[in-house]
């Protein structure tokens, strides 16, 4: 797979838009890479960066699943981890590059996807739909 490096800038899965409570931010670390190494996704991981604004951003544009929507987002291996607060809950947050991301709190978990022409700055590659 060939990832470009300046990107920083099937059946259907039901899904809804995002959540309407407000979205804090609480925390977010580095990407961290888990692939092989000497790759080009592993150099486009190690630039890919988000800020407490840009993850908020990414939930903001990203739709609600009701199960992993993997099957309609390239997955990379490379995510961004960190605490949120939402609707007075805290939960533990990953996105991957590849646009995907996940809530955890206690045994529940809400899956995500980004894929409207925004959501581009903030992920390493953005789907293509994966249909066709």
């Amino acid at each position: 797979m060939s990832i470009p490096l300046g990107c920083h800038r099937g059946s259907k899965v039901g899904h809804s838009t995002a959540s309407s409570a407000p979205i804090e931010i609480l925390s977010i670390k580095p990407s961290t890479y888990s692939g092989r190494g000497g790759t080009t996704e592993e150099q486009a991981c190690k630039e890919w960066r988000l800020s407490k604004a840009q993850a908020r951003r990414f939930f903001g544009l990203s739709k609600e699943y009701s199960a992993n929507p993997y099957h309609a987002f390239y997955q990379l291996n490379c995510s961004i981890t960190g605490q949120l607060k939402s609707g007075g809950k805290t939960w533990a947050f990953g996105i991957d590059g590849g646009g995907t991301a996940t809530w955890r709190s206690g045994r529940t978990t809400r899956y995500w996807g980004c894929s409207t022409s925004r959501c581009e700055p903030l992920v390493i590659l953005l789907t293509d739909g994966m249909e066709g």
